[in-house]
């Protein structure tokens, strides 16, 4: 790919995130040891860890406020202080 192709490709990237604000990067890929950290502040802090660990096995992504995107699924362990996350139906196990 040549200079030209790839400065030309930058204002399509940058309207493709201006346009979807909502959007990050990390979604497609969360950290779970940043989880795993929040975690530690928890009261139920083993639940939390196991909430993480669902997450991780299942590659699903946290809940944000309670909310998943349209499509998605809501789940979490039937415990206090656990994670809450979102499972794809593609993604489901």
């Amino acid at each position: 790919m040549n200079l030209n192709r790839i400065l030309s490709l930058i204002p399509v990237c940058l309207i493709t995130v201006c346009l979807n604000p909502g959007h990050s990067f990390a979604e497609g890929s969360p950290n779970y040891s940043q989880l795993e950290r929040q975690c530690q502040g928890e009261k139920d802090a083993g639940c939390c860890l196991k909430g993480v660990r669902k997450m991780k096995e299942g590659h699903f992504t946290e809940a944000q406020d309670g909310k998943c995107p349209e499509g998605s699924k809501k789940n979490s362990l039937p415990c206090s202080g656990g994670k809450e996350w979102c499972e794809s139906p593609d993604r489901r196990t």
